[in-house]
């Protein structure tokens, strides 16, 4: 068989499966229609100052040693810039070189107020890989706002750093979000929950859970609470309680932190409807 009727036999092969199967044909004929759908990934990089100086853009030290040596933007190219408050604007390269870099911005935009808020108030962990990993994870599931505070089983109080900041970049970077999440620290399970709104939802097993839907219902802002390895103690449990947080169950598996705060947050954000129809 000649390479031109092998060609053609693939081609009708995949016809036919289009036909008989129970995919929809527009969708699964042809590779060539799949790679049709595709969006071109633009390059993105974290400019703060982008409405400030908005004609005269450059790239800070860090994103610019990222454009010129990791992903190695040439000139031509276009980028996509935002500034973590939900600014964006893309950006042709009218020059790329060690001696210079410029760019020719387009118009700026700006994504909406997001309609509904989560904040993930997690207690402080013992192993800082598992605090990062949520942080990269909730960064981009859309998380507002990360607490973190000291619960009775953790071995440290939580201390605010800049590296949450960076990560919380790079994840906004990969996943397309324009807006950086809010960090803070707290003493206590109590200091958080006083200065949260009435939607509270914990994660436990210890207590008959609600149904999250139920739960959430019209709430536009929601605070997740979840425990360090060990979970809370007896006393931390009842103060939440007795503070009107509502129980949530991840199911009967014991969990790692990190897996727990991101399966909940998942929930959440599908019961807030920020993750498509529900």
């Amino acid at each position: 068989m000649g390479s031109a009727e092998f060609l053609d036999s693939r081609a009708k092969g995949a016809t036919e499966y289009a036909e008989y199967s129970d995919y929809s044909a527009p969708f699964y004929s042809t590779r060539a229609h799949a790679y049709a759908l595709r969006m071109p990934q633009l390059h993105r990089f974290y400019v703060p100052s982008l409405v400030q100086d908005r004609d005269r853009v450059t790239l800070p030290d860090d994103e610019l040693h990222h454009a010129l040596h990791v992903v190695r933007v040439k000139a031509g190219e276009t980028i996509r810039l935002f500034d973590g408050a939900g600014f964006y604007a893309d950006a042709s390269v009218t020059a790329a070189s060690k001696r210079e870099f410029q760019l020719a911005p387009g118009p700026l935009h700006r994504d909406p107020e997001p309609a509904a808020r989560l904040t993930l108030a997690q207690a402080w962990l013992n192993h800082a890989h598992a605090a990062e990993t949520i942080i990269r994870r909730g960064t981009e599931l859309g998380v507002d706002e990360f607490i973190f505070f000291r619960a009775e089983h953790s071995e440290k109080s939580p201390k605010a750093s800049d590296k949450w900041i960076r990560m919380a970049i790079e994840s906004c970077k990969q996943c397309g979000r324009n807006r950086l999440p809010q960090f803070r620290t707290a003493k206590s399970v109590e200091e958080v929950l006083a200065t949260q709104p009435k939607c509270v939802v914990l994660a436990t097993q210890a207590v008959e859970p609600k149904p999250l839907g139920a739960v959430i219902g019209a709430c536009r802002e929601v605070t997740l609470v979840v425990g360090p390895e060990g979970d809370f103690t007896a006393r931390e449990l009842a103060a939440i309680l007795e503070s009107g947080a509502h129980p949530l169950s991840l199911g009967p598996l014991t969990l790692r932190a990190e897996v727990a705060a991101t399966t909940a947050i998942t929930l959440a954000q599908f019961h807030l409807g920020n993750l498509g129809p529900r």
